[in-house]
């Protein structure tokens, strides 16, 4: 390989490498050198693919006043056009203070999530007290393709009581919707490793 076995110089270089104690610390320090960080996300918005899904969800949300509307063309067409138009007008600002405001951040030590147009709230999750990580994908979200992560922690709603024991269960502590299937993938990969202490490339 080049490097003298023998001679004058090959003390010169068997100087250089630290000694190893044992066989045990050698592998320990392969180990942890070969975790890395978790993958960074800057703080930022789910994506354009959210948009529609809030736009979805507000519709849904206010179903029972567009039916309202409908009644009224019957009885009254030329105001109900001007309120429809304002309707939709409102459910696309609407949508979009929503979009701009629903913010996640992964950082070394966990996801923080913002949300809120008048009032805000921020979740800050620790990777350690993550207990759980699913995809899930309603029927609205395989019809326009997205999909939603809902993360569980070790909350304190408690199950059944065993034996005299009361059973801790997880429950959905935060959630990103509105995400394109393969990002959702990719964040859940990164939390599920991120809790368990193994960091990927």
């Amino acid at each position: 390989c080049g490097v003298p076995q023998h001679g004058p110089d090959a003390g010169a270089f068997r100087a250089q490498a630290a000694p190893v104690a044992d066989a045990e610390e050698a592998r320990a320090n392969s180990q942890v050198g070969s975790k890395t960080p978790p993958e960074i996300y800057q703080r930022q918005t789910l994506g354009s693919d959210a948009i529609v899904f809030f736009l979805i969800s507000n519709i849904a949300k206010t179903s029972i006043l567009l039916l309202l509307f409908i009644v009224g063309a019957v009885l009254m067409p030329k105001i109900f056009i001007f309120f429809l138009i304002a309707y939709f007008f409102g459910i696309i600002i609407g949508t979009l203070l929503i979009y701009n405001n629903f913010q996640f951040e992964i950082n070394e030590k966990g996801i923080e999530i913002q949300t809120g147009v008048i009032h805000k709230t921020e979740v800050s999750l620790p990777f350690d007290s993550i207990e759980n990580v699913n995809i899930e994908r309603t029927l609205g979200d395989r019809f326009i393709g997205t999909s939603r992560i809902s993360i569980e922690t070790a909350g304190s709603a408690l199950g059944n009581v065993t034996n005299g024991v009361q059973d801790k269960q997880s429950r959905a502590e935060a959630y990103l919707p509105g995400l394109p299937k393969a990002k959702a993938e990719k964040i859940h990969d990164l939390l599920i490793d991120a809790s368990d202490g193994i960091f990927g490339n």
